[in-house]
């Protein structure tokens, strides 16, 4: 069975109006990658993220306990497979092993995602699932901030082409200060974001989290990974 390994690249909201949301589950190592798009329940959403950025809530959740319980016995998931693909719905397979010998146990896929996040655990699909549901998304990745204020200076020489330097730029702040009123409206609050600091961006995650609303944490946890990998934080002076 040749395998096809994934890696979580975003979880959105679903287009279906149904509360459901939509993890994107991307080839790893490959020249062109293609996404395998997975409909999951809202619960198990906030597991995945729950998992990727080690948030404990005050009582386990059911994932948590999970984990926690087959860790203490000594089990440990080596690999989930999404085996099978019926009618539009994934079927998962998840490999634990005792040391000695190794169970497979049916699960569905949101959930074998969710502990394949705790266990760092790796995870694949058949290629035959991957040429049958398998998307390319074309995108661009913005490494930082400072490529944010030169894409829009590049869109703003194309659709003002004749305008002067000045105006240009008075554009640019008057669109960087809609973009930071609809923050406002978003968090409740105002941010200054610069390349420099990421508290302002942290806060935004910490509230996204709050709010449930996953898509937007998912993003934000990208941009301030990328930053720390720009700019990373210098060591404190010594006394």
């Amino acid at each position: 069975m040749d395998l096809v390994k994934l890696i979580i690249s975003r979880l959105e909201n679903s287009a279906t109006g149904t509360g459901a949301f939509l993890l994107h589950l991307k080839e790893e190592n490959a020249e062109n990658p293609r996404i395998l798009p997975i409909v999951i329940g809202a619960y198990e959403a906030q597991a995945i993220i729950f998992g990727l950025e080690k948030i404990k809530s005050p009582r386990p959740i059911t994932h948590d306990l999970f984990y926690k319980i087959l860790t203490e016995f000594g089990y440990r998931l080596e690999k989930v497979i999404i085996s099978k693909l019926h009618e539009g719905i994934f079927y998962s397979t998840l490999y634990f092993s005792d040391g000695k010998k190794t169970y497979e146990f049916d699960s569905r896929t949101s959930d074998a995602v969710a502990l394949a996040v705790r266990y760092q655990a790796p995870v694949f699909t058949t290629k035959e699932i991957m040429d049958e549901a398998g998307v390319i998304v074309k995108q661009r990745t913005i490494n930082n901030l400072d490529e944010i204020t030169e894409e829009i200076q590049k869109a703003l020489d194309e659709i003002l082409p004749d305008e002067s330097m000045e105006e240009k730029l008075n554009i640019q702040e008057e669109i960087i200060d809609k973009i930071k009123a609809l923050m406002k409206e978003i968090f409740g609050e105002e941010f200054d974001i610069t390349p420099e600091s990421k508290e302002e961006l942290e806060k935004m995650l910490q509230k996204a989290i709050e709010n449930e609303d996953y898509e937007t944490a998912a993003k934000l946890r990208d941009l301030i990974n990328s930053m720390n990998k720009d700019h990373p934080d210098k060591e404190p002076p010594s006394k």
